[in-house]
């Protein structure tokens, strides 16, 4: 049945097909393009009355318009690209060496604290060069740091010469006794809580001996986890674990209704017993670190090819950036430029510094360049002329060509026309066309309009 219903689908689908129905698609794609020709129009006619306080004349409405029409094209030169390219190989390399190490600190919260500090000494000079590379290829502009090639292999030299067998068996020594204080400290802290006549309304017994119960009889747990002893649980109370977050809230909540000066004492005991208690917890995390150990010897002689590549070449990346940022430069005049137009129905020449100098986008892109830019104009366009404020001044060119697209919009969007009229002052106006359909559907436009069938 299911594939029959398949088949009589696929048949009524290319019933309709044959039928017309490819030209009903293509039909209203004509229809679509044509409206959205006739909205470029309308656009054009606006930002025309916005300019002009009225709408173009009869006779001479296509020819005024075009320039509405007009599209300016600065596609990067070659020699540009390859520029870009290098500094993105650069920054490539730098972002690599640096994962590395971020990797490497974010897993070094895991391990115990002397070997946190161990380790982080080596990292900070690490840390510190890394930060001032990553400046150097944003900004373009040169830092004082030195090659930490050596640091790197002085890190992968400690790194390699750990014992991680004598490590693990120190974490877990570590452990053991972390375990021990723990015990201590959960009898003195329960029978303190038990004592206290001042907490018999706000603590209720049967809730500190059963947090403090569950405690002893879970506190070896996690010791047994990491020397892979650990016991299946015997009850579903079990399967609670030593320090899950529902217990720690609870101690949470102790602490909050202590007194803050009768109880300070007891209050420091909880807090510290709060932090033992994560650190124990945490013992395998330790021990995952040292398994890390192996994986980062193999990562760290990468880092420090990449460093060592990236730093034999940073001189040529600083001057590469300096050039793409003088070039980039040179686009944003081209904003300036259009804006000038705009307003003065004629482009500036010369030198560009002088015209625009009073303004603060002129300041900030003098910065990047060397020499004041210069426009010429030229048979399709014009170009800007400047120099970067690389080591070699290098002569910075933006061409810029002007392209019209309404001969082009005209007959691709329509079949006939565009026709279009206005009255005589020049405060209304009506466009219509022949769209590329079958029908040759009539669509039309006037101001305030998005268009309709007419």
């Amino acid at each position: 049945m299911k594939k029959t219903l398949i088949l009589i689908v696929i048949t009524c689908t290319l019933l309709f097909v044959s039928c017309g129905g490819e030209a009903v698609f293509a039909g209203r794609a004509h229809r679509m393009k044509a409206e959205k020709g006739l909205k470029e129009i309308r656009n054009a006619l606006e930002k025309y009355m916005i300019k002009n306080g009225q709408y173009p004349a009869e006779v001479e409405w296509e020819r005024v318009l075009e320039p509405y029409f007009r599209r300016e094209i600065n596609t990067d030169p070659d020699w540009i690209s390859r520029k870009k390219m290098a500094v993105m190989r650069a920054q490539t390399k730098i972002t690599q060496c640096e994962g590395i190490i971020k990797e490497l600190k974010k897993n070094l919260f895991t391990a115990d604290s002397t070997m946190q500090n161990r380790i982080y000494r080596y990292l900070y000079p690490i840390d510190s060069a890394m930060t001032y590379a990553v400046y150097e290829i944003k900004e373009a502009r040169q830092y004082d740091y030195r090659n930490i090639g050596p640091e790197l292999n002085a890190l992968l030299d400690f790194l390699s010469g750990i014992n991680l067998e004598a490590e693990k068996n120190r974490v877990i020594n570590s452990m053991r006794q972390e375990k021990e204080e723990l015990g201590y400290m959960v009898d003195g802290i329960e029978n303190n809580l038990l004592e206290k006549e001042s907490l018999k309304d706000t603590i209720i017994e049967d809730v500190v001996v059963f947090l403090f119960d569950h405690i002893e009889r879970k506190l070896g747990d996690p010791l047994l986890v990491v020397q892979g002893k650990f016991l299946q649980p015997m009850d579903e109370a079990d399967t609670i674990s030593l320090y899950h977050k529902k217990i720690k809230d609870q101690v949470d909540k102790i602490i909050d209704v202590l007194d803050p000066k009768k109880d300070a004492v007891l209050i420091d005991d909880l807090k510290e017993f709060d932090n033992k208690m994560i650190s124990y917890i945490h013992g395998d995390k330790r021990l995952e670190f040292l398994d890390d150990i192996v994986i980062f010897k193999k990562k760290i002689p990468l880092a420090v090819n990449l460093f060592n590549s990236f730093y034999s070449e940073r001189m040529e990346v600083l001057d590469n950036n300096r050039v793409l940022n003088g070039y980039s430069s040179l686009g944003n005049i081209v904003s300036m430029v259009r804006l000038y137009e705009d307003e003065n129905d004629s482009i500036p020449t010369g030198n560009l510094y002088e015209l625009f100098k009073e303004q603060e986008a002129m300041k900030e892109i003098a910065e990047d360049l060397s020499s004041d830019p210069i426009l010429e104009i030229t048979d399709n366009g014009y170009r800007l002329i400047s120099e970067a404020n690389d080591s070699d001044r290098t002569k910075l060119v933006m061409e810029v060509r002007f392209v019209n697209n309404y001969k082009g919009l005209v007959k691709e969007s329509f079949h006939e026309g565009p026709y279009y009229e206005t009255d005589d002052t020049g405060k209304t106006y009506f466009v219509w066309i022949k769209a590329k359909d079958l029908e040759k559907t009539i669509l039309a436009v006037s101001p305030k309009s998005k268009g309709r069938e007419g």
